[in-house]
């Protein structure tokens, strides 16, 4: 249905705002200013909050500890093989073909650097 002029049924408002999700919060916090008691400097939650954990690590807390060493090298890679019988037997099968394949190859490959090998046998 196309724009009207005087439409009542208009949206003069535009779309409505989206709540803010958990994260939005937890971002605007941690980005959120601290002041240093005792100080006069001021950083941010975030900044609170990785001096807590290091704090925390440096005390001997495993958790806190796994956590930054996580941060910094990542998890480390894990690879997963699945599959059953049946493709067993097609690995199996593949793995034969391939090698066969090999093989011929490689004969095709003498016969071109040595000749005809029925001609040296005379």
């Amino acid at each position: 249905m196309p724009f009207t002029k005087g439409d009542p049924n208009i949206n003069r408002n535009g779309r409505p705002k989206k709540d803010q999700t958990l994260t939005d919060i937890a971002r605007e916090y941690l980005d959120s200013k601290y002041k240093v008691p005792g100080t006069d400097k001021e950083i941010t939650r975030k900044e609170v909050l990785v001096a807590k954990v290091f704090s925390l690590a440096m005390r001997g807390s495993e958790s806190a500890a796994r956590l930054i060493w996580n941060y910094i090298d990542g998890m480390p890679k894990q690879s997963m093989e699945i599959y059953n019988e049946k493709d067993a037997e097609w690995l199996e099968i593949l793995k034969q073909q391939i090698n066969e394949a090999k093989r011929k190859a490689e004969g095709n490959n003498s016969t071109r650097l040595h000749g005809n090998p029925q001609d040296n046998d005379s």
